[in-house]
């Protein structure tokens, strides 16, 4: 059966996002002022991946603030929705947050539905909660109450033997979601003056590694598993992948052990030197390229994967390539991007299909807007393409409504 896939993404009462409703097929790149709202629907991605934990509440103070950075002014509930597809049944499900206080927010409605299908007929409720109760449908018993409590979901309350298979399918799909920002390529001079370490330089703790984590702070253990746990010719794909983009004098990309043992940390040989260049040594847009490798390479099912700003560090020949992976990924799952380069835009596939305007409208409110194809139909004959057209000021020519 084909994995699960997070389709469509909707946000209500979230900052600028006051009622917002996503498509997600393929590749989807957010385009649009600064404060339009492109990196809050990829913060809403990780927000997501932590509903997935029992301890979602408690990580969404700690990591995003809690109510008053989250909240659109004046509002006090935010709901955040998805559609999951892909591994049976689609699956529509969907949480609200309530602030209650000045510095607390509860779940205050909770839903999980499997919309009419041929397989599945009528429409099927699974969860139906509320502030004071809360139903689960029990594949073996039918409907049941639940105890409700505000600072969790319902959705996490089973473990590993949830009472209906959807339960098990939202949770997976919502921890399989992937979220990165720029990756950390601060230079080794500039890290030491600040007394901290940069994730792409510095040496990683040996341990399993499936995934790339936030910043790339794994590199070296993302290396270790592509050369040692999936195969000679996955090694392979993965070796020509850093040629394509660092050229062939590259010879290998190596780990090593670091001098007090239990870590390891990365290095690059290439056929014109005579030793390994470390990862302190190599420069910003080379690390960037070697994280996109590993990110795009590990053989890693997620239900989504967003990035904010792919373009930062990179060469444009090196953004080519990276989007070239990321337009390869979307065959299989989603892909969202928020970007400002129109040198990306320029590189698109499918420039039509894939961008979507975030546009504020009156009173600070995120509208979507997508291409018309015919219109940018007619642009490209006399531009390379959509970033091009925005560059020289024709963007509003090619955009139609709200989507």
């Amino acid at each position: 059966m084909a994995a699960d896939r997070i389709t469509r993404l909707t946000v209500h009462g979230v900052r600028t996002l006051a009622d917002v409703d996503l498509s997600l097929d393929g590749l989807t790149v957010l385009i649009g002022e600064n404060g339009s709202g492109k990196s809050t629907l990829v913060e809403l991605c990780e927000v997501l991946r932590l509903a997935a934990s029992p301890s979602f509440m408690d990580q969404l103070y700690q990591y995003h603030g809690g109510p008053g950075a989250l909240l659109r002014l004046g509002s006090s509930r935010m709901r955040i929705g998805v559609r999951i597809e892909g591994g049976g049944d689609p699956i529509d499900y969907a949480f609200e947050l309530e602030q209650v206080a000045p510095n607390r927010i509860a779940v205050s409605d909770e839903s999980l539905e499997l919309p009419a299908s041929p397989s599945q007929g009528s429409s099927r409720m699974i969860i139906v909660r509320n502030k004071a109760s809360g139903r689960v449908f029990d594949s073996s018993r039918g409907y049941v109450d639940v105890a409700v409590d505000d600072q969790h979901l319902i959705s996490t309350a089973f473990g590993s033997m949830p009472p209906h298979p959807a339960l098990r399918r939202t949770v997976d799909a919502l921890e399989s979601i992937a979220v990165h920002l720029a990756f950390d390529t601060t230079p080794q001079w500039a890290a030491n003056r600040l007394g901290r370490q940069t994730a792409l330089r510095a040496s990683a703790t040996v341990q399993p590694r499936k995934t790339l984590s936030l910043l790339g702070v794994d590199l070296p253990l993302a290396y270790q598993a592509l050369k040692n746990d999936f195969g000679t010719t996955a090694w392979a794909a993965t070796l020509q992948a850093v040629r394509m983009g660092l050229g062939d004098d590259v010879e290998d990309v190596i780990t090593q052990a670091g001098a007090s043992g239990g870590a390891l940390g990365l290095a690059v040989r290439y056929h014109s030197w005579t030793s390994p260049i470390p990862a302190f040594a190599l420069s910003d847009g080379t690390l960037a390229y070697l994280a996109f490798v590993a990110l795009t390479h590990l053989p890693h099912e997620r239900a989504l994967l967003a990035f904010d700003e792919p373009e930062t560090h990179l060469h444009p020949e090196l953004l080519m390539r990276v989007l070239g992976m990321f337009e390869g990924l979307s065959l299989t799952q989603p892909v969202l991007l928020a970007t400002h380069s129109d040198r990306l835009l320029d590189g698109l596939a499918t420039p039509a299909e894939s961008v979507v305007l975030c546009e504020l409208g009156r009173g600070r409110v995120t509208k979507l807007r997508r291409p018309d194809p015919a219109g940018l139909a007619r642009w490209m004959e006399r531009y390379r393409g959509l970033g091009d057209i925005r560059g020289a000021g024709h963007l509003g020519s090619v955009i139609r409504g709200d989507d």
